[in-house]
């Protein structure tokens, strides 16, 4: 299932507007402001479309550290699920990183 873009925006929205809570009283809200919070919560909640990108990540990339193999299809994912649902832009910007390898073990 492809997400609109308008979706996306509502979907990550939601989840900034949840990571920016303030404790304010309802008074202090403009009554637009709350009534587009409230909408982009509904709109999340009826929806399965975040979840079926979670579910998509995690069942057709799986586990990915940094500087792996599988990091690098995550990456390949990640684009191509995000050109399928119209955003523009879409591209890999280049950096190192030295990945996690199992070193000699020892134990006493």
């Amino acid at each position: 299932m492809l997400l609109s873009t308008r979706t996306l925006v509502h979907l990550l929205l939601f989840f900034l507007s949840l990571a920016f809570v303030v404790p304010v009283t309802h008074a202090q809200v403009p009554t637009d402001v709350t009534d587009a919070a409230i909408e982009l919560r509904d709109d999340a909640m009826r929806g399965t479309r975040a979840w079926n990108i979670v579910e998509s990540l995690t069942t057709e990339v799986g586990p990915r550290l940094a500087g792996t193999e599988q990091e690098a299809r995550a990456r390949d994912w990640a684009v191509e699920q995000l050109a399928a649902m119209g955003f523009e832009n879409v591209r890999i910007e280049p950096f190192m990183i030295d990945g996690w390898e199992r070193g000699r073990e020892v134990a006493e």
